[in-house]
């Protein structure tokens, strides 16, 4: 579906429509009526009154739109409301479509999606799911080409000789963990180390160094295993040449103000999408999607590890810049340490 589609005219053939959808997609509803409801508070009557589901691209944004839209008609049946995708163009704009609160249901990476429970506009109903070996890793990747170093420490010791594409300031892989865990430790500040760097998507930033454009790139490992199945031979001119330790992976998010019942179906739904009983298009959609096992249910508490990498990312920053005494420096910590507390506090606060 796409947004600002009008629904259908007739009530009673909109709820037949419903739950002809719903028996499709393995839902089989005893009594339509009786499904928790909730109405998307909207800015303006001329507004949508669907449900907004916006997620950053995995791969190709035209295949990620076809597998999400597999699910979203599925969920759009349980809800018992059309279910639209948010399009926006990277994390700065899909912030700020969660700012102006026009995201209802959103999948998100870690950093976006600690801001928007931090400004209380979503809240974690659920978190990808995936085994230790398989949990997300940030990447640092460069070509198979003559005179590229093949080592990291051959790489970064001429940092100033090469070209970075990376994620934007909000992308745990493609920023935050690098930058924290890999670069600033170092005394390589992204932004000023390299010759040149540009920000893009994780798609935009490996095409870039699989076509010489850039000669290194951050990634994580599942756009860099979509981006393999999309673009083979693109991906076989690539070398990882650092891994980090496992990154929280992506989280699914509900608007903070729906209701408790709402939320719970919304989990719900989800949590069923990966079990073996599922429909097989379902499990096809995941597989596509760089998500074989689905969702588990999750609540705020699965963004701790985040807060704490961003905790990290600060106090490497403030031990690299130049401070006018150690007692400016000793205040910058102690405010970020007095910020992560408020975090903790929020994140670990169920809700009622």
């Amino acid at each position: 579906m796409t947004p600002g589609a009008a629904p259908s005219s007739s009530a009673g053939g909109r709820r037949r429509l419903l739950l002809l959808l719903g028996l499709l997609a393995g839902w089989a509803p005893a009594r339509v009526g009786a499904q928790p409801e909730w109405v998307p508070r909207r800015r303006a009557a001329s507004e949508t009154a669907f449900v907004r589901f916006a997620a950053l691209p995995v791969g190709g944004a035209v295949e990620w739109r076809r597998h999400w839209d597999t699910l979203l008609a599925a969920l759009g049946a349980r809800v018992q409301r059309p279910v639209s995708s948010v399009s926006v163009a990277g994390e700065e704009a899909l912030a700020r479509a969660i700012a102006r609160d026009q995201v209802d249901v959103a999948f998100l990476g870690g950093r976006l999606a600690l801001d928007a429970v931090s400004e209380r506009r979503l809240r974690v109903v659920a978190q990808m799911a995936c085994e230790p070996a398989e949990a997300p890793q940030a990447l640092l990747l460069t070509r198979r080409a003559p005179g590229l170093p093949s080592e990291l420490d051959a790489l970064l010791s001429q940092a100033a000789r090469w070209r970075l594409a990376r994620g934007e300031e909000r992308s745990l892989s493609g920023f935050v963990v690098p930058q924290a865990q890999l670069l600033l430790p170092r005394g390589l500040p992204m932004e000023t180390a390299f010759r040149d760097e540009r920000v893009g998507s994780p798609q935009e930033t490996l095409l870039a160094l699989a076509n010489g454009d850039v000669d290194l790139a951050t990634a994580d490992s599942l756009h860099f295993a979509s981006f393999a199945q999309q673009f083979p031979l693109e991906a076989a001119r690539l070398r990882v040449v650092w891994r980090s330790a496992p990154i929280p992976a992506p989280l699914l998010l509900v608007r903070e103000e729906a209701t408790k019942a709402w939320k719970a179906q919304v989990r719900d739904f989800f949590v069923r999408v990966g079990e073996p009983a599922a429909p097989p298009e379902w499990r096809a959609a995941l597989n596509a999607l760089q998500m074989p096992r689905g969702f588990r249910a999750a609540d705020n508490r699965a963004l701790l590890p985040v807060a704490q990498l961003v905790l990290e990312l600060g106090r490497q920053r403030a031990a690299a810049a130049q401070w006018v005494s150690e007692a400016a420096r000793e205040a910058r910590l102690h405010k970020l340490a007095q910020a992560h507390a408020r975090q903790v506090t929020l994140l670990q606060s169920l809700e009622p």
